[in-house]
């Protein structure tokens, strides 16, 4: 007999974020599944081999790859999709042209060419931002900072029927492939009206779903209710519920940066937060006494704190939860 209280365990992009109301409210933005699109396109002969132009099917003609091994997958789309392998965030500005016109794609090389020939430093900005409506080589200047290339959204690029940007190491180039970095300071769009409208589209629809989110709303308002408490010698916290908030990130992709010792990372936040503050330490950590001496200088709290508030919501949105209540405290300012 299945148990009523079995979790969900499979998901997709959908059981994370609102695609919804996004494909609904957007005429020009249309957002499918793997299998819709690979039903409409690949059995239908419309995705072609790179290597012979000719209609190439997915692997056993198979189209929902849901609970599957999804490597076959990532080669075959690589074959029949256009793969760039020199859109490296660290070493380029992923470049969107106004318009389709040749002119607009000339113009910006043209400009990169005149930033390269400057002296451009990270400093000079620093307080100085440049207007979101400056002249584009102005707005460039900034984007790229020390960047010395361009990655250009191009004409081949602009008539590709799919274009797939690839993990892992490239078969030919033999390089190791990620696309993993804010997308605001790595794509620039020649026209600043366009960049707005990215940049509040990702604001107002990129967010999680509801789940989420009333969830994370729960947790925030009972820190707020603890920092009323634990303030009421500070009558600005106390009226506010000012809490600070870390984000501790122990486990994910294993980075030797991120294994700061605790002692380390109270060093760094003595400098930002007071002695005594009510914080909230998002974290995927689960040994928390590594936290003792955090706990020492401030009130400390963690999402565990607040599972009565949680019963009935999967586990697996509880990471999601812990970050969205750190990012909602009012003054989060420190992040490892």
């Amino acid at each position: 007999m299945k148990s009523e209280n079995r979790q969900k365990k499979e998901f997709t992009f959908e059981d994370f974020f609102h695609l919804d109301s996004i494909h609904a409210e957007h005429d020009g933005l249309n957002i499918i599944s793997m299998e819709e699109f690979l039903t409409r396109q690949a059995l239908k002969d419309k995705l072609l081999d790179y290597e012979t132009g000719k209609p190439l099917k997915p692997p056993n003609g198979k189209t929902n790859w849901n609970g599957k091994d999804l490597k076959p997958l990532w080669t075959y789309l690589r074959k029949v999709g256009h793969v760039r392998t020199d859109w490296n965030p660290g070493e380029c500005t992923a470049a969107i042209p106004a318009s389709k016109d040749p002119n607009d794609l000339a113009e910006l090389e043209l400009i990169m060419k005149q930033i390269n020939a400057e002296d451009v430093k990270l400093e000079s900005f620093v307080g100085k931002p440049v207007p979101v409506d400056a002249p584009a080589i102005e707005r460039l200047r900034e984007n790229s900072c020390e960047r010395k290339k361009l990655c250009i959204y191009d004409e081949e690029m602009q008539n590709a029927p799919l274009i797939h940007f690839q993990t892992g190491k490239h078969e030919e180039s033999n390089q190791r492939l990620r696309l993993l970095t804010h997308f605001y300071s790595f794509i620039f769009f020649q026209d600043w009206r366009q960049d707005l409208w990215a940049k509040r589209f990702v604001r107002d629809h990129m967010r999680y779903a509801d789940e989420i989110m009333c969830a994370a709303a729960k947790v925030v308002n009972a820190m707020e209710a603890k920092a009323k408490q634990n303030h009421k010698s500070s009558e600005e916290k106390s009226k506010n519920g000012e809490y600070d908030a870390l984000h501790v990130r122990r486990g994910d992709f294993q980075y030797k940066k991120t294994r700061i010792e605790a002692f380390e990372l109270l060093g760094r936040s003595q400098k930002i937060l007071e002695k005594g503050t009510t914080l909230f330490i998002a974290t995927d950590e689960r040994d928390k006494t590594f936290f003792d001496p955090l706990k020492k200088e401030y009130t400390v709290y963690f999402l565990d704190d607040f599972m009565d508030l949680l019963k009935g919501v999967n586990s697996n949105y509880f990471g999601m939860i812990g970050k969205s209540s750190s990012l909602h405290s009012l003054n989060n300012r420190v992040s490892t």
